[in-house]
This record gives C-alpha cells, sequence and structure tokens, in this order.
C-alpha cells in the first residue's frame, strides 16, 4: 500500500472506482496502521480483515478491482504464437493447385 503506486492506480482505473482521492488515501492510511499494529506479519488473514465492506469501503473497492485485473498478456502473447505458427505452417505447405485457386 504505497503512496505513490496506489496513486498511479487510483488515476489509471479513476471511473471504476468511483471514490474520493483523499478519503482513500486517508482509508489506507488507516488501514496500514492497523494492519502493522494487528501484527508485523502481513498475511491473508490481515487483508481479509481490512478488506471488510463496512469498515473501509474505498480500500475494498480498491482491492477489488485490483484483484480482478490480470497480472499479464502471456495467455493472449501465446495464443498470437499458435496462430503464428499455424499461418506460418499453412503458407508454407501450399500446394500449387490452392496456390492458383487464390
Amino acid at each position: 500500500m504505497d503512496s505513490k503506486n496506489s496513486e498511479y492506480f487510483i488515476n489509471q482505473y479513476r471511473s471504476i472506482l468511483n471514490v474520493n482521492q483523499d478519503d482513500l488515501k486517508a482509508e489506507m492510511l488507516v488501514a496500514k496502521n492497523c494492519a502493522l499494529n494487528l501484527n508485523n506479519d502481513f498475511e491473508l488473514d490481515t487483508i481479509k480483515e481490512i478488506a471488510k465492506r463496512n469498515t473501509f469501503p474505498n480500500t475494498y473497492k480498491l482491492f477489488q478491482v485490483a484483484l480482478t485485473i490480470p497480472i499479464s498478456s502471456a495467455t493472449c502473447e501465446r495464443y498470437f504464437s499458435c496462430m503464428r505458427r499455424i499461418k506460418n505452417w499453412l503458407r508454407t505447405s501450399m500446394e500449387q493447385d490452392r496456390f492458383s485457386n487464390l
């Protein structure tokens, strides 16, 4: 819950979050202090406690959006790579009859 990174995230997804940036920053600061006071290890149970909708509603929205965004585009890249291999194979295996019908 870094202030600089969260600001960038909030600006990117402002339309989805629909929260006041100052309120969210204040909530995140309080949530971070609560988490550090609960225990030194920032574990899943601590995040679950913080992410309760009625306690920190803006932070809850932030977590909700952050957890639904895909981490990488590896699946898409694999798909396009596979398609490229298939297309190359089809181009190289094209016989004269098929080629002349194009």
